[in-house]
């Protein structure tokens, strides 16, 4: 394994139960932050490695909460994250931005693990995300 980028977005990642409550609109304007958050953060490390077709790729988000959620809530609130770490698309039905650190996010381009930790103060709840190569 290779090691490409370890990341910190200081914003609690939503769960999955929440964002099955709010209306499509917002969902979209979230994930919009969360890909202008993470092109920041990948930018301050001086790292970019972008993912080349057919590359494969493992996702390691780490979550650090008040409280855990279960394993649904959990990936299904940090999808908008996957999404962001793929290649951007232009497919004449929808286009996207992404940051191309994974080709794709199905299970052939990229393996994702969900891991979490408890703490003791909002002020360090946040995801962290690693990338490697395979």
């Amino acid at each position: 394994m290779e090691r490409l980028a370890i990341f910190t977005i200081w914003l609690a990642t939503p769960s999955l139960n929440v964002l099955n409550t709010r209306h499509w609109s917002y969902k979209h304007k979230l994930k919009a932050e969360w890909f202008s958050l993470m092109n920041a953060a990948l930018h301050a490390i001086n790292v970019v490695p972008k993912a080349m077709e057919g590359e494969r790729r493992r996702v390691i988000f780490i979550r650090y909460s008040l409280r855990p959620l279960d394993a649904d809530n959990f990936s299904g609130g940090a999808k908008m994250i996957l999404d962001n770490l793929r290649r951007p698309r232009t497919d004449g039905k929808q286009a996207w931005a992404g940051l191309q650190m994974i080709w794709d996010d199905d299970e052939q381009h990229v393996e994702t693990v969900y891991l979490q930790a408890k703490v003791k103060t909002k002020a360090d709840v946040r995801p962290v995300i690693t990338i490697e190569r395979f």
